[in-house]
């Protein structure tokens, strides 16, 4: 079973994830049939263009301060165009922007300013603001880590991803489960 049959993919990144690497992890570990899409950086970036051009592959994706900059902000502006024709329903998306302002720089000011120093951060802004206005379906959050840079950011924005993807499960663990040391194991 080829989870991704039927696909016009003519990527050969995405077609050996959804040819070879999944169906290999299903058939040799138990698996659920939900799929997330963890990308950091360049790897956010093709977590976007994934869910822009075969949502379908994966059920949410984590885009941890995505390089929407790159190639002259082309990713961004396919995503702008080709996002509003896709069928997102059930679909969820959860975005990181780090700190990477320049020093003495307001997140407020990001937009009036043009240097190529703020372009990762301004580009981020430009997709959140599209996908604030034109969810197509998506279950959509974004958060700002003012305290952490592009390099510290993974961490904490992946725990805030699988929070935001998985809203609808609550682990409540009575407070004598950490503290009874006589509670038998299985």
């Amino acid at each position: 079973l080829v989870p991704a049959a039927g696909l016009n993919k003519k990527n050969p990144f995405v077609d050996f994830i959804s040819d070879e690497l999944i169906p290999y992890i299903d058939s040799s570990y138990k698996t659920a049939p939900y799929k997330i899409l963890v990308g950091h950086s360049l790897g956010g970036l093709t977590a976007i263009d994934i869910l822009t051009k075969w949502p379908q592959l994966f059920n949410a994706y984590i885009a941890i301060d995505p390089s929407m900059w790159y190639n002259n902000e082309a990713f961004l502006n396919n995503t702008v165009a080709q996002l509003p024709k896709q069928d997102m329903n059930g679909k969820r998306l959860f975005i990181a922007t780090a700190n990477t302002l320049p020093a003495g720089m307001k997140l407020s000011q990001v937009d009036k300013d043009h240097s190529k120093e703020t372009q990762h951060i301004r580009s981020i802004m430009k997709l959140d603001a599209f996908l604030k206005k034109n969810h197509n379906g998506l279950m959509y959050a974004q958060n700002y880590y003012g305290k952490e840079e592009h390099n510290t950011v993974p961490l904490l924005s992946e725990y805030d991803g699988l929070r935001f993807i998985f809203d609808y499960f609550h682990l409540s663990v009575p407070q004598e489960d950490f503290t009874d040391s006589t509670a038998a194991l299985p």
